[in-house]
């Protein structure tokens, strides 16, 4: 049983633990104060993803009809209250009893002897620390204000899948550290000199992030699961036009 995606269902639902606390409100929490609306949505989508992998998780296994019913309807409960058209509602009117779908998912685990902690690596801590700075080298006047806004929302939501790995998994986090180099390097391209002359010397900083990941990844997992998407990743900026 591949155990990440139950894992961090778990984590979200004991974040969600707080009666008529709107599913909305929580997200933007997670995010900080001044994240626009697109980190919002973004953040709802890696959490609908986690869902859905862990629904195919508990579908393929070879759980009985009847253990897999309570999870699966904690699951659909959840997927539908991170939809669009319920993120303003509050997370109990789409998963009940939150207390007992998290002792359902704790039993889940611990009858497969699947262990729930995980070592965070001091260098996590460091890494965040040095992406909220790097949002703000993006204030600079100089740099053109399309490279600051595609920068810094990026930024954002990669700062706030690092800060919880514990309910994204960190597969979610190199998805969009790539996605991140991408789009900044796009928009960079097409600025103009000046902007590029300052945005140059962040780029590299932030390019050397890559290997971070992969190394972060590889403590966290203990394995090179998947650290090879970390790599695959930091290889894929050679292609991105400069």
């Amino acid at each position: 049983m591949d155990a990440q995606s139950l894992t961090n269902v778990l984590g979200i639902l004991r974040l969600m633990n707080a009666r008529n606390t709107k599913t909305l409100d929580v997200i933007k929490g997670w995010c900080g104060g001044g994240a626009q609306q697109e980190v919002h949505l973004r953040v709802a989508c890696y959490v609908q993803e986690q869902i859905r992998l862990a629904q195919e998780v508990i579908a393929s296994s070879q759980l009985t009809d009847e253990a897999k019913a309570g999870v699966s309807g904690t699951l659909t409960g959840m997927s539908n209250a991170f939809s669009l058209e319920n993120l303003n509602s509050p997370f109990t009117n789409h998963v009940g009893n939150v207390t007992g779908s998290i002792s359902n998912f704790v039993i889940l685990l611990s009858a497969s002897g699947i262990s729930e902690s995980t070592a965070l690596p001091e260098d996590l801590s460091n890494l965040i620390r040095e992406i909220a700075d790097t949002m703000t080298l993006f204030d600079d006047a100089t740099i053109d204000p399309a490279v600051r806004d595609v920068a810094k929302r990026h930024l954002q939501i990669l700062s706030t899948l690092l800060q919880h790995i514990p309910i994204f998994g960190l597969e979610a986090a190199l998805t969009s550290y790539f996605e991140l180099m991408m789009k900044v390097r796009r928009t960079d391209s097409g600025s103009s000199e000046a902007s590029h002359a300052k945005t140059a010397p962040i780029w590299d900083k932030m390019k050397a992030w890559g290997s971070r990941l992969d190394s972060i990844d590889k403590l966290i997992n203990g394995a090179v699961k998947l650290g090879d998407k970390a790599q695959k990743a930091a290889g894929l900026l050679d292609y991105i036009p400069g």
